[in-house]
């Protein structure tokens, strides 16, 4: 009984967790430079649109009243995703300074890209986190 409530916690939280795949792109995006900066540009509206197309809209609100065991895979990738989205925007920050790879289009695109990702899934994340109890 308790796996399948683990697995069904877990399925529950998977879309929230798809939004770690953003962050190989901004990297590979980096990395190879040209039109690939703007890869998590093109690929946060789309990839969202075509997942809610195959999915559907998910309009159910969990109860505020669900336990906090229930909500560990929740909980887990609103904790992870800050020090995540530091590492990416400082480390990206630190790679487009050292190097003269990257035209300014493409630093341009590239930190346009990473300011979407920050936009649109931190800030989710972070209202999440203003409400939790706990200090962590």
């Amino acid at each position: 009984m308790k796996n399948n409530l683990n697995q069904s916690q877990l399925r529950a939280a998977l879309p929230f967790w798809i939004s770690l795949s953003l962050v190989p792109l901004a990297i590979v995006g980096a990395l190879m430079g040209g039109i690939w900066v703007l890869l998590p540009a093109v690929m946060v509206p789309l990839a969202f649109t075509i997942l809610d197309a195959i999915f559907g809209l998910n309009l159910d609100n969990m109860d505020p009243e669900t336990a906090e065991e229930h909500l560990f895979w929740h909980r887990l990738i609103t904790i992870i995703w800050f020090p995540i989205q530091a590492v990416l925007v400082f480390g990206l920050i630190a790679f487009a300074t050292s190097t003269s790879g990257l035209q300014l289009f493409e630093l341009i695109g590239l930190f346009a890209s990473v300011g979407l990702i920050t936009g649109a899934i931190g800030i989710v994340y972070s209202h999440e986190l203003m409400h939790q109890k706990g200090r962590l």
